[in-house]
């Protein structure tokens, strides 16, 4: 409900977080587009680390060039 006709276009949707165990059956059941990721009780943190570190290599012009 939240992300209304946008979430249509979603091809995949991670379940993440502490409540994933509690809630991600009756998540999948109405989606069957969305998946209880392994460990998802620290994937969240992963997810903004990895994408923290991408932000950081692309802003960081010796990083491009391997220096």
């Amino acid at each position: 409900m939240l992300w209304g006709d946008q979430a249509r276009g979603l091809g995949r949707l991670w379940i993440t977080g502490g409540a994933a165990a509690a809630l991600g059956s009756r998540l999948v059941a109405q989606s069957p587009h969305a998946e209880v990721v392994r460990h998802a009780r620290i994937q969240n943190a992963v997810g903004y680390f990895r994408y923290g570190t991408r932000l950081l290599r692309s802003s960081d012009p010796a990083a491009a060039t391997g220096q």
